[in-house]
């Protein structure tokens, strides 16, 4: 079966920041064990006071921006008022780290110099939970899909199946005038179209559907529950 698998590094841009400094202030207590030179545990913790920096500065610059337009258009546009508003500061000047600027792709690096420690034979889970590097448990695979259905003008209907992690999942379906369902295909992609078109043109009918997790050639888990939608027509 297929599995599932976190990223290491956190999504959420606060995350990274915070991840980021605990690697750096811990890694001078690993350079010896993984053979890393005092220049690149430095070049590691510049990066992340200009990587830091980049995001206080843009976050605080991201507010002043709004707070001038709320300005402009009470200013503009009222409510009437019997004394001005405050007129916003003109821009905040920030403290550079001291550390010369460093170049572009702070974040690729970082992720250069993980995989560089996770391929040394010294590395260790551990290891990888002091410096803040190793992802969370993944949580359990679905078994059992999940499908949603939007019908199009004409008869189509558009399908999303939660994946999952899965290869691919097998559509079934049956209609009007059918006893059984079928199989649709196989498809490796969540967002599907039913293209078919009404078997009356112009007269809607009732499509059915279920969805099975497939991995390789092998079915997976059970079926979903089965799902109906009144075509357009």
């Amino acid at each position: 079966m297929a599995k599932k698998t976190i990223d290491w590094m956190k999504k959420a841009l606060d995350g990274k920041i915070q991840q980021f400094d605990q690697f750096t202030l811990k890694l001078g207590s690993y350079k010896t064990l993984f053979g890393l030179t005092d220049a690149q545990v430095t070049e590691a913790r510049n990066d992340y006071l200009w990587a830091n920096y980049s995001v206080i500065c843009a976050a605080q610059f991201e507010q002043e921006l709004k707070n001038r337009f709320e300005w402009r258009d009470g200013l503009l546009d009222g409510p009437v008022t019997a004394v001005a508003a405050q007129v916003p500061s003109i821009g905040t000047e920030f403290n550079p780290p001291q550390p010369p600027a460093v170049p572009d792709g702070i974040l690729p690096r970082w992720r250069a110099l993980v995989e560089q420690l996770k391929g040394h034979k010294q590395y260790t889970k551990a290891i990888g939970a002091d410096l803040g590097i190793e992802a969370p448990a993944a949580p359990a695979q679905r078994t059992k899909p999940l499908i949603r259905l939007n019908t199009q003008p004409g008869g189509a209907v558009k399908l999303n199946v939660v994946k999952d992690g899965h290869d691919a999942v097998a559509i079934y379906t049956r209609r009007n005038g059918e006893t059984q369902m079928t199989l649709l295909g196989v498809f490796t992609r969540s967002r599907i179209t039913d293209a078919r078109e009404n078997v009356i043109a112009g007269q809607p009918e009732l499509r059915q559907y279920e969805a099975q997790y497939q991995d390789g050639d092998v079915a997976v888990g059970e079926r979903s529950d089965r799902c109906s939608a009144s075509t357009q027509p």
